[in-house]
């Protein structure tokens, strides 16, 4: 297990600034921690665009994409909540870089879903790389990436403490954070990363919250 220690000024630049998800749009609990909160917060350029063009049918469309089928009864897409929160938090829409980009869409294509939705995995794909992590209310798009073959490690009872540490202001609140390992030094600290890790290009930590 990972040695138990204070979260320090390091340890919270790598899990900040957070991307969001599409289906953390579906909770109005979180919405409403995250504009409390005043993280420092991304969009995938095309999730933003998408919002802010205020296309109820499109955003209803492509936010099905991000939760299981038998949730939909408890979905109720709140519209005017999200626009209120993209004017409050202003979210920074994040573009990945074109080359970066070539490096993923061949795992992307092995999942069969419209054009929209892919460009949103592979833009929160590539923001796990560049900046930090993602932040989730439901667990779809992870099954989209390990569809993708991206290996995917769950941490929930080894980092759980820590990340709460981190992201305090919205503890209390059912969600999972998602980071990308190669991006880390948490291998250096757990032999366990080494065999893991051990034939994997990709891989992504899941905490739960």
């Amino acid at each position: 297990m990972l040695r138990e220690c204070e979260v320090t000024e390091r340890e919270k630049e790598r899990f900040l600034p957070l991307m969001v998800d599409p289906s953390v749009l579906l909770s109005a609990d979180l919405l409403k921690r995250l504009k409390e909160a005043r993280y420092e917060l991304y969009l995938s350029r095309t999730l933003y665009k998408i919002l802010k063009e205020r296309n109820e049918e499109e955003i209803s469309n492509i936010l099905r994409y991000f939760y299981w089928p038998w949730q939909r009864r408890l979905i109720k897409i709140r519209f005017e909540l999200m626009y209120q929160f993209i004017e409050v938090t202003k979210p920074k829409p994040y573009e990945a870089i074109l080359e970066c980009r070539k490096e993923i869409e061949p795992y992307m294509e092995k999942v069969d879903l419209p054009h929209e939705v892919r460009e949103i995995l592979i833009e929160e794909f590539l923001f796990l790389r560049e900046k930090s992590s993602l932040l989730l209310r439901f667990g779809r798009t992870l099954n989209y990436f390990k569809r993708a073959g991206i290996s995917i490690i769950n941490l929930a009872n080894t980092l759980k403490d820590k990340k709460e540490k981190i992201f305090e202001r919205i503890k209390g609140l059912k969600w999972l954070v998602v980071v990308l390992l190669v991006a880390t030094d948490l291998p250096s600290q757990d032999p366990i990363f080494t065999s893991l890790m051990r034939g994997a290009q990709f891989a992504l930590v899941v905490i739960n919250g």
